[in-house]
C-alpha cells in the first residue's frame, strides 16, 4: 500500500506501531491493521507530475510559435503569389480583401492543426492560442509599420476571425491520429 506522508512516498506494511510517533501512528492508523513504515527514495507522483507538466507547457509553447512561424511563413508566399497574379494577370485590385481574408483563414487554420496536433487535450484551446497570437503579432507588425495603434470594427472581426480559424484548426489537429 502506498501514502503520502511529509511529501515522500510510503509503502504500509502490516507490523505493529510501537516503535513511531504519533504522527507516523495517526498516518498508519488510517489503514486496518496498522503496519509499518518503509521510506521510498522517489519523490512522490504529485510532484514528478508537476515537474512532467511544466515541460509539457514549454514545449507546447515552443509549438505554438513555430505552429506561428509557419503559418506567416504560408501568408508571405500567399501574398507575393497575389502581387504576382495582380502585376502580370488581369485580376482587379477589389481582389485583395477577400485574399487577406482566405490567406487569413488558410494560415491561422495551419497554425492552429500545428499547434494542437501534439497536445494530449484541448485542441480547441491551443488552437484558439495559436490563431490569437497570430492576430497580435500581425496587429503589432501592422501598427508599428502605421506608426499608429488604433483599434477598430476590423481589428475586433480580425481577431474573431483568427481566433475561429485557429479553433478549428486546431479541433482538426488534435483528432487527426498520429
Amino acid at each position: 500500500m502506498l501514502a503520502t506522508f511529509q511529501n515522500q512516498s510510503v509503502f504500509i506494511i502490516n507490523d505493529n506501531l510501537k516503535s513511531y510517533n504519533s504522527t507516523e501512528k495517526e498516518l498508519l492508523g488510517k489503514y486496518k491493521g496498522g503496519g509499518k513504515m518503509v521510506k521510498s527514495s522517489h519523490k512522490p507522483a504529485q510532484t514528478m507530475n508537476k515537474v512532467n507538466a511544466n515541460k509539457v507547457n514549454e514545449w507546447r509553447m515552443i509549438t505554438l510559435l513555430k505552429a506561428n512561424i509557419i503559418a506567416y511563413m504560408i501568408t508571405a508566399i500567399a501574398f507575393i503569389g497575389s502581387a504576382l497574379l495582380l502585376t502580370y494577370t488581369s485580376l482587379p485590385e477589389s481582389s485583395i480583401p477577400a485574399i487577406a481574408i482566405v490567406t487569413t483563414i488558410i494560415s491561422v487554420l495551419v497554425a492552429g492543426y500545428d499547434t494542437a496536433k501534439g497536445a494530449p487535450s484541448k485542441g480547441w484551446l491551443w488552437g484558439l492560442s495559436a490563431g490569437l497570437v497570430y492576430a497580435v503579432i500581425l496587429i503589432i507588425i501592422s501598427s508599428t509599420v502605421d506608426q499608429k495603434f488604433m483599434v477598430s470594427r476590423n481589428t475586433a472581426t480580425f481577431l474573431i476571425m483568427a481566433g475561429a480559424g485557429g479553433t478549428l484548426g486546431g479541433m482538426i489537429g488534435i483528432n487527426v491520429k498520429k
